[in-house]
């Protein structure tokens, strides 16, 4: 691995890897939500850029927001299904597939009422 760019941060890198490895995703579909190419993340994930876009910033930090919420209610394993298989609630589409639509409340609400014991 190159070393970062001046004015990149590694930090950054290893969260955004860090939140693609925990919700078990790969480069391509993460690239999918953020509405990005796949290369843009694999440069995130390298430190040789981070992201400017304010869109790119807030559909990032709408995931690790999720991240954290979903692994408070569900095990690790527990959010993956979540967000790997149709459910329900989502009209038998994915997590995933409702965060590449930017439906991050409607993912966001399932997950709360989970937690609530209100279920979806």
């Amino acid at each position: 691995m190159a070393p970062p760019r001046k004015g990149v941060t590694t930090a950054f890198s290893k969260e955004l890897l860090a939140i693609r490895t925990t919700l078990g995703i790969s480069q391509e579909i993460l690239a999918h939500v953020l509405r990005v190419t796949v290369r843009t993340v694999s440069r995130w994930e390298r430190a040789e850029t981070q992201p400017t876009n304010p869109g790119d910033i807030d559909r990032i930090k709408h995931l690790k927001e999720l991240m954290a919420l979903g692994l408070k209610v569900y095990s690790k394993h527990g959010l993956q299904s979540l967000l790997a298989e149709g459910q329900p609630v989502f009209g038998n589409k994915s997590g995933i597939d409702m965060l590449a639509f930017g439906e991050y409340e409607r993912v966001a609400a399932a997950i709360e009422a989970d937690y609530e014991g209100l279920g979806y």
